[in-house]
């Protein structure tokens, strides 16, 4: 649904694009959570080959006028956007005060969305797979949670992108957002990306 968008984004700029549809994480464990998730720990190996690269969800759609978001961010630094903010403040920080039980750290209270995070080659210890003790303690947000708890755990330093850079629902501003996120609900998505996709190719404004 979004491939023809992201293609053409990375060829406006001069970017490679790697699709990675082979899971090679594996991870598992009980419950209804999306284990697949964890399979984004997977673009670490592609760090031999790229400085920096662009990890996006597929439930992503990108605005045929977004402006390059490589000169946003910082080197040495890990871009993304604050989820933790209104209803959703007080959740987060749950899920990363469970984590930080396990193992205490200093974290400094910003937990990006995972859907839209550029990161650089300094940042393997970014991917690593967490142990089966360890996804008992990550909460609903399991990938997402363990992301920030290593961004944390070394220290990593932040660019903290505007909320235009990962338009997910809850921003109120998908409709001038570059990066229009549809998570959530899966059965309606694929429905809200054609919407979405409609929308933008018409230039127009769409709040579904």
């Amino acid at each position: 649904m979004a491939k023809d968008r992201i293609e053409a984004y990375c060829e406006a700029y001069g970017h490679d694009l790697v699709v990675d549809l082979d899971p090679i994480i594996n991870v598992h464990g009980d419950g209804s959570y999306r284990w697949g998730n964890f399979e984004k720990l997977a673009c670490v190996r592609y760090l031999d080959r790229y400085e920096r690269i662009l990890r996006l969800d597929t439930d992503i759609i990108i605005r045929p006028d977004t402006p390059d978001i490589f000169p946003l961010v910082a080197e040495g630094t890990v871009g993304g956007v604050q989820e933790n903010v209104g209803g959703r403040w007080v959740n987060r920080g749950l899920q990363m005060q469970r984590a930080m039980a396990f193992n205490p750290i200093n974290w400094d209270g910003v937990y990006i969305n995972s859907g839209v995070v550029v990161i650089d080659r300094s940042m393997r210890e970014l991917f690593t797979v967490p142990d089966k003790r360890m996804l008992r303690k990550l909460g609903q947000f399991k990938e997402q949670t363990w992301l920030n708890y290593l961004i944390a755990k070394y220290n990593v330093p932040k660019t903290v992108l505007g909320r235009e850079w990962n338009g997910l629902s809850m921003f109120k501003a998908q409709d001038i957002a570059w990066f229009i996120h549809l998570a959530g609900r899966q059965d309606t998505k694929l429905e809200s990306m054609r919407q979405w996709k409609k929308a933008t190719n018409e230039n127009k404004e769409l709040v579904p």
